[in-house]
């Protein structure tokens, strides 16, 4: 068993396959073991019911179809062979499924894929994610389902220079920066040409976190913090955006109803979310 313990959620979509090989590269990077989750929307009653198995299902139909559909995934993805992996079937409500699972397995990563494809799907899709990444006090990485899965060499991470309380709750972003050998590009965007005294302090507090790895401070003068940060991020060849959510008044425009109408970058590279 590895250290580290990384969660995928799977529905055979091309999607989520596509977040599976970004996991078996990380994990393998990573020497650590996956946990493949599959997540069935239930009725009240099959979701509050005592689970049967490692495999909670509706039916035995349902379980013979799922257990197949894993079976595919394996000689689909042969390099699962050599990875310590786990498969988890619940039926429930998924976004609820995964993120007892996250604390349940103790993931330390769960790689999910997203979808830029509009109707429904986008909409469900953009709903489960939001309610992980809300719920979740672990990190998450989407991965749009359009790019290819690679190591992560320009790290960016958006800062408000808001109060950080937990400062370790930015480790995993040190964490994969050492692992990947990655640049981290810290970016503040505001329609103000300097930074407020309690904004220095905070970056002054980013300084010392980040003192013994590859990082740049980028200070972005633009009164639209979306196209800020999205205009670098087209420049500088970043592989990943970091976010913490409930620091961050962007997350709030990424998750709306319309999110994928407002923001356009999300499609394109992975978004890594923390909590403190």
């Amino acid at each position: 068993m590895s250290e580290k313990r990384i969660l995928v959620p799977l529905d055979f979509s091309a999607c989520s396959k596509n977040a599976l090989e970004a996991a078996i590269i990380f994990a393998r990077k990573m020497e650590a073991d996956l946990y493949l989750i599959h997540a069935v929307m239930a009725f009240v009653n099959e979701a509050e019911a005592a689970p049967r198995s490692i495999f909670d299902v509706a039916n035995e139909a349902e379980e013979a179809d799922v257990k197949e559909n894993f079976e595919a995934l394996k000689r689909e993805f042969p390099e699962l062979r050599d990875i310590h992996h786990t498969i988890l079937y619940k039926s429930g409500f998924p976004a609820e499924v995964i993120t007892e699972a996250m604390e349940s397995h103790k993931i330390d990563f769960t790689i999910m894929g997203t979808k830029g494809a509009r109707g429904a799907d986008e909409i469900l899709l953009g709903t489960i994610t939001y309610r992980v990444i809300r719920d979740s006090k672990k990190p998450v990485i989407a991965i749009p389902e359009n790019v290819q899965p690679h190591y992560f060499k320009n790290i960016a991470m958006a800062s408000a220079y808001k109060t950080i309380k937990n400062i370790s709750s930015l480790d995993p972003v040190n964490y994969l920066a050492r692992l990947f050998r990655a640049r981290i590009h810290i970016l503040h965007v505001s329609q103000y040409d300097r930074l407020s005294d309690q904004e220095a302090v905070e970056a002054r507090k980013l300084e010392d976190h980040f003192r013994n790895l590859n990082h740049n401070y980028q200070f972005i003068i633009n009164e639209n913090v979306e196209e800020g940060i999205n205009n670098y991020i087209e420049s500088h060849s970043i592989d990943l955006l970091v976010m913490l959510p409930r620091k961050h008044n962007l997350f709030h425009v990424l998750f709306k109803e319309n999110w994928t109408e407002r923001m356009t970058y999300h499609t394109k590279i992975p978004l890594m979310t923390l909590h403190e």
